[in-house]
């Protein structure tokens, strides 16, 4: 039987308790993950792994009502983390779950409490202290970094071998699962940011057509041929090296975007990767989510930008910008984007089909268009420098090219990039019209040839850009 001073200590805990637990929830911040030791846990070796991320070391999850008598109460619930070993109650994070935690604490009973952060190098981020010497209760404990993660914590006691208790660990941190390694190249770098970008003669109508003002797309098409390239052979590209063979080639560039397709292409002939364009999806966060939880890592169409996305952050993604002013999408761009392009390593589609060619019909008019297919399938498309439609394994047969809306810009352009099943491709660049009709063959050397409306003939149109 307790004796009386027991049964009033326990009272008097009691009080204490609820008051406690009224400032300390209070103090815990917004959005942090809690530990308060009353749900489930692994217990091997000493070590206490808690579903949350958490690995506790010198340490035993302990009932109040066994350690009540010795003025350790649990902050909430009636479980409470006991101490033991000389040196306190240590506190790994599993980054892999938690994310990059940036500050933790919890509530301290002991005499001369310290808790302590650690880096992954042992080096010491922050500190904070109980007053010394006395018996505190619960008394909250915390530590932040605004620099690098914090690694580990220790909960320990300036008086060696008095006993510890902590309860309502918490942390907050920046969660980020299906992390993909994808390299990151600047289109600023000094190294290439002054060289020509785009399609030879598209480039030389401005000084500002270079890497630095117009290569995000190429840059990063860099990062994911480079990341494919780590996982498949060890190979990788930088956005210099990209863009001097896009402009090489008769159609690795269209105007002055890139030629996705293309890019693959160099994939495959180039660095010996097994890769495929898939082309773009609309703005579909759980289909987003899903790529990149499959390993492939997605470039992102913004507003006049392309980033990649590599990885789940929180409720947003974490980005590689080829212009650094972000690392989560949340964070500069409003956590949003338009459109995606996609890379993958499977030959197939998702039908199970084999790439069969590809059609791309872009146009810097001011104007919207829509492309006619041979299926009488409609495909439209909004006027502009960088508009453009893609058809991966078009069928062979005639298209038609209609604007609509009259008074086209006589300097106005329409591309059609095509390659046949053989992975030839090729380039045409005709005046703007209100309507251009053509007739694609996938199995052709010539893969597309235009029609001539006046004469009906089919010819070859050389176009010469001044």
């Amino acid at each position: 039987m307790r004796s009386v001073a027991s049964v009033m200590l326990v009272v008097l805990a009691a009080f204490l308790l609820g008051t406690f637990d009224v400032f300390a929830e209070s103090e815990i911040p917004l959005g942090a993950t809690v530990v308060d030791f009353e749900g489930t846990y692994q217990n091997a070796k000493g070590i206490l792994s808690f579903p949350d991320g958490v690995d506790f070391f010198d340490a035993w999850v302990e009932t109040e009502d066994v350690v009540l008598e010795n003025g350790f109460y649990a902050k909430s619930g009636d479980h409470l983390l006991m101490g033991s070993g000389r040196y306190g109650i240590y506190a790994y994070f599993n980054p892999d779950l938690t994310g990059d935690v940036s500050s933790a604490g919890g509530f301290f009973s002991g005499v001369g409490g310290v808790l302590t952060a650690y880096d992954e190098n042992g080096n010491v981020l922050s500190e904070s202290k109980t007053a010394c010497c006395d018996f505190v209760l619960n008394q909250k404990l915390y530590v932040e970094s605004t620099s690098v993660p914090i690694y580990l914590v220790l909960f320990s006691r300036e008086i060696r071998y008095s006993r510890l208790s902590i309860d309502d660990f918490f942390f907050v941190s920046e969660k980020e699962v299906c992390k993909l390694d994808v390299p990151l190249y600047l289109q600023t770098d000094p190294i290439w940011k002054n060289e020509k970008y785009g399609q030879v003669w598209w480039s030389e109508r401005s000084k500002y057509r270079t890497i630095e003002y117009e290569g995000c797309a190429v840059s990063s098409a860099s990062m994911v041929l480079s990341y494919y390239g780590g996982n498949q052979n060890g190979f990788g590209v930088n956005p210099s090296r990209l863009n001097s063979w896009l402009r090489s080639q008769p159609a690795g560039y269209v105007g002055g975007s890139v030629n996705w397709f293309s890019v693959a292409r160099y994939a495959r002939e180039v660095m010996g990767l097994e890769l495929w364009y898939r082309g773009r999806d609309r703005n579909d966060g759980n289909l987003l989510s899903a790529r990149l939880c499959s390993g492939e890592p997605i470039i992102l169409e913004l507003v006049g930008h392309f980033v990649v996305a590599k990885g789940i952050k929180d409720d947003s993604w974490s980005i590689n910008d080829p212009l650094n002013k972000s690392s989560t999408l949340s964070e500069y761009y409003g956590n949003w984007y338009k459109s995606t392009r996609r890379f993958s390593d499977q030959q197939k589609d998702s039908r199970g089909r084999l790439q069969s060619g590809y059609l791309i019909i872009s146009s810097d008019a001011e104007f919207d268009f829509h492309v006619v297919t041979p299926e009488d399938e409609v495909l439209f498309a909004p006027g502009g420098e960088f508009s453009d439609i893609e058809i991966d394994s078009p069928m062979s047969g005639k298209y038609a090219i209609v604007s609509e809306q009259f008074g086209i810009d006589p300097n106005a352009k329409i591309y059609i990039a095509s390659g046949n099943i053989s992975g030839q491709e090729s380039m045409h660049t005709l005046s703007a019209k209100s309507y251009t009709e053509f007739y694609f063959d996938s199995a052709s050397d010539d893969s597309v040839k235009i029609i001539d409306l006046v004469s009906r003939n089919l010819f070859l149109p050389v176009v010469t850009s001044n």
